[in-house]
């Protein structure tokens, strides 16, 4: 005989068998959802290897970052002899300068071949990580070439590049998310791209010193060589990110596809 207050082991039976149908029900929406999710077929044989371009673009964004520290105490140095001119100019030597132009002169060679050569690199991997969109099966907006030529385009190049690596991104989404990933808005990409576009902007109003007419031009376009330093020094911390992102989603897609395509040949 039982109490009212006491359960029977029928009792804790059906209970199990109730807690077990609400976990299962709980979970089947999740593995119903991931079931439904659009299965890619990618192409692991058509993909580009991204390792060895991101290798070298991510040193020479490192030595973006080099190059702006030195920049920034350059253009210290210089806004310091600007001002001893303005305050007490017999303290000023003539070959204090001819020391700073020749700096300043340094600078904007190592500006100069460090742009070429990071320009080359950045966009051949950036043309492979596009072009494997098709290989990932993922969609892309624009033809392969526009990797290459939305840099070069006048004011399109403020844009196009942009809207392209926004296509390359997908595929991040989709390594993190499965299924045939969305065209998102990305925080690491737009605040990359704004630091670009700042640091692209601010080298078009900035000049050389010497053809200053003022004092207080001079100083301006110092503060302006300055803040340019530093916002490529951000611009390039971001890319190493969005390069790092990409090429690791792109290595682990194929990887993954090597990896099941066994099981898929068996299943079929």
């Amino acid at each position: 005989m039982t109490t009212s207050g006491s359960a029977s082991p029928s009792d804790h039976d059906d209970i199990t068998r109730l807690a077990k149908a609400i976990l299962d029900g709980e979970r089947r929406p999740f593995e119903e959802q991931r079931q439904r999710l659009p299965r890619r077929h990618v192409r692991p044989e058509a993909l580009l290897s991204l390792r060895v371009p991101a290798v070298v673009v991510q040193l020479l964004l490192a030595c973006w970052v080099v190059y702006g520290v030195v920049a920034i105490v350059v253009g210290f140095m210089q806004r310091s002899l600007l001002h001893r001119v303005a305050g007490d100019p017999t303290s000023v030597r003539f070959a204090d300068v001819i020391a700073d132009q020749h700096r300043v002169d340094v600078v904007n060679g190592v500006f100069l071949v460090l742009l070429i050569a990071t320009a080359v690199a950045f966009v051949a991997w950036f043309w492979r990580a596009y072009q494997n969109l098709d290989a990932l099966d993922l969609p892309r907006r624009y033809e392969t070439g526009w990797a290459i030529g939305g840099w070069f385009v006048p004011f399109l190049n403020f844009v196009r590049p942009k809207q392209v690596a926004d296509d390359i991104w997908v595929s991040v989404n989709a390594s993190e998310y499965g299924g045939a990933g969305e065209r998102e808005g990305s925080l690491l990409l737009g605040a990359w791209w704004a630091a670009w576009i700042a640091a692209s902007l601010l080298g078009l109003f900035a000049r050389d010193n010497t053809k200053d007419s003022t004092l207080d031009q001079a100083l301006t376009n110092n503060g302006l060589f300055i803040a340019r330093s530093a916002l490529f020094i951000v611009a390039a911390v971001l890319a190493m990110f969005v390069v790092r992102c990409i090429t690791r989603a792109h290595t682990f897609a194929g990887a993954d596809a090597e990896r099941l395509r066994p099981q898929d040949s068996s299943s079929s």
